[in-house]
C-alpha cells in the first residue's frame, strides 16, 4: 500500500509472507524403487516475512527524490548426496538474508529526450550462501563425494553508485 502524504511526497509499505515445505526425496524414489534412507527423510519449513518500505519526493514533473529499505531473503535447503555426507552440519544450508538501503533520483530532460537517474545503495547480507568443501571425517583420506557443496559461509556487506543515462539523439 502507498500513502499520498502531500502532491509531492508518497509513503509506501510492502510485505511478502512466505512458506516453503521442502523434502529431500532420493534417486530410487524418484525412478519407484523403495527408497533406501540411512539418515532418515529430509523436510523442512521455511517461513520467512520480507518487508519493504519506500518515500517518495517529487520536485518537478521530471524529478523525483526516492529512498527505500527492504529485506531479502534466498531459502535454505538440502545438499544432494545425503548419505555420503558424514558431517550433520553440512546436510542442510540456512536461508540467506539481506537488508538493502538505496536513495537516489529520477530525471527527465529536454521534453523527455534525456533520462539520467542516480543510485547510492548499501547492502548487508547474513549467513550467505556460497559453495564450501565437504569436510573429510577421516584424515588423510581421499573423499569419495563431490568436494564442494552449498553451505552458509557467513555475512557480506557492499556499497555502489549506479548511474544510468538515456538519451534520445533524433525523433527516429
Amino acid at each position: 500500500g502507498s500513502y499520498n502524504i502531500t502532491e509531492a511526497l508518497r509513503v509506501g509499505l510492502e510485505g511478502r509472507w512466505t512458506q516453503e515445505d521442502k523434502r529431500l526425496i532420493d534417486r530410487a524414489t524418484l525412478l519407484g524403487a523403495p527408497a533406501v534412507r540411512r539418515f532418515g527423510l529430509l523436510e523442512d519449513r521455511f517461513r520467512y516475512f520480507t518487508p519493504r518500505g519506500t518515500v517518495d519526493y517529487k520536485l518537478t514533473d521530471d524529478n523525483l527524490l526516492y529512498a527505500t529499505v527492504a529485506k531479502g531473503l534466498k531459502t535454505g535447503g538440502f545438499n544432494g548426496n545425503q548419505n555420503r555426507i558424514s558431517d550433520e552440519s553440512q546436510r542442510l544450508f540456512a536461508p540467506e538474508t539481506n537488508w538493502t538501503y538505496e536513495i537516489g533520483t529520477k530525471n527527465t530532460f529536454l521534453d523527455g529526450r534525456l533520462q539520467a537517474n542516480l543510485a547510492l545503495y548499501y547492502i548487508d547480507w547474513k549467513d550467505m550462501q556460497l559453495n564450501e568443501a565437504v569436510r573429510n571425517p577421516v584424515p588423510n583420506v581421499p573423499l569419495t563425494v563431490p568436494a564442494v557443496i552449498l553451505g552458509n559461509v557467513g555475512g557480506a556487506k557492499t556499497w555502489g553508485v549506479e548511474l544510468e543515462g538515456i538519451f534520445q539523439a533524433t525523433d527516429n
